[in-house]
């Protein structure tokens, strides 16, 4: 179509040339020249359109892919601040489940210090308190292993792993309280460095924040 129309501007002033030499059009009046002129203007007007329609059509189209590229950029940002925030908020999460986890623990080490007084007693209280720790343990693995994978979560597992040994030897009642004090103390321990370790992995995850944001 664009091709169509510059043929027409490019061939209209010869078709005009051969038509005023026909006879046919000596009656109009206006001479030569001043046909000529006329049709200089005319086809120059013409001209200047279609070079002003071409410039703002090119310009829209510009102006069109920078807007284009900005909403891009714009929704990349916000995609990455929504995934980071996500992120951020359930490693606060997981900080403050350590925390209350660690609590657990030193409540356990109350109640085995009962239980060694008074075995039968705190029995099904020391029973209620494993279960209560094994089950906050399980729910910081879900959220560690969706932020951090397994990477960060060997402590974890570790004292899960003490703990269910317990809690099955005092449902066989295998259970030997004397020896849990020392044991606890380092299920603190490691409790701690799981602590260290998921600090180390917030300060990496602000830092990755940091830098993709800067991009």
């Amino acid at each position: 179509m664009k091709m169509l129309g510059l043929g027409i501007l490019l061939f209209l002033p010869l078709v005009v040339g051969l038509l005023m030499n026909i006879k046919i059009f000596d009656s109009i009046s206006g001479s030569e020249d001043g046909w000529l002129g006329f049709w200089g203007g005319y086809l120059g007007a013409i001209l200047s359109v279609f070079g002003a329609f071409w410039l703002f059509n090119k310009q829209s189209m510009k102006d069109k892919e920078e807007i284009n590229e900005t909403i891009k950029a714009q929704m990349k940002i916000t995609a990455t601040f929504a995934y980071y925030e996500y992120k951020l908020a359930e490693n606060k999460e997981l900080i403050k489940g350590i925390s209350q986890t660690e609590k657990k623990i030193k409540d356990l080490y109350i109640m085995v210090s009962r239980f060694t007084e008074h075995p039968s007693e705190y029995r099904a209280d020391l029973s209620s308190k494993l279960y209560e720790v094994l089950v906050a343990l399980i729910d910081l693995g879900t959220i560690t292993y969706l932020l951090y994978g397994e990477s960060v979560d060997k402590e974890r597992k570790d004292i899960i792993n003490e703990i269910n040994q317990w809690y099955s030897q005092l449902e066989e009642n295998r259970f030997k309280a004397d020896e849990l004090s020392e044991k606890i103390k380092k299920i603190s321990q490691k409790m701690i460095k799981f602590q260290i370790s998921i600090e180390t992995e917030s300060k990496k995850l602000l830092q990755e924040m940091e830098d993709h944001m800067n991009e």
